[in-house]
């Protein structure tokens, strides 16, 4: 894994150019997404993020990562369900569940 490299964006405006940078340049070198749910009021929500970045042509791993739990995100996000089945969402984790994160992020790098 030494030839790993992490990006950081702080919102998923900021995901979808650098995704679509990536794209450009015909590397498509990306693992794995991990997608918080909320980034701020203006800005696109993890749920959103995660369609937009399957309608640029990702197909990799998304995670989404949130302090909601998925009923309280259902209330929301009616398709929710739907998302998952579908693999637009990938999986789901709580933030304070970090052993589970840690356990997703791993096996996806490993795979």
């Amino acid at each position: 894994m030494e030839d790993l490299r992490l990006q950081l964006c702080y919102s998923g405006e900021e995901l979808l150019r650098c995704l679509g940078e990536v794209q450009k340049c015909g590397c498509n070198t990306v693992m794995l997404v991990i997608i918080d749910y909320y980034m701020g009021k203006e800005n696109l929500n993890g749920i959103e993020t995660s369609i937009a970045v399957r309608k640029i042509g990702y197909e990799g791993f998304v995670l989404l990562r949130t302090s909601e739990t998925q009923e309280s995100l259902k209330e929301i996000h009616e398709n929710i369900d739907e998302l998952f089945s579908q693999k637009t969402i990938s999986a789901f984790v709580i933030k304070s569940d970090l052993r589970k994160g840690k356990e997703i992020i791993q096996k996806v790098l490993n795979t």
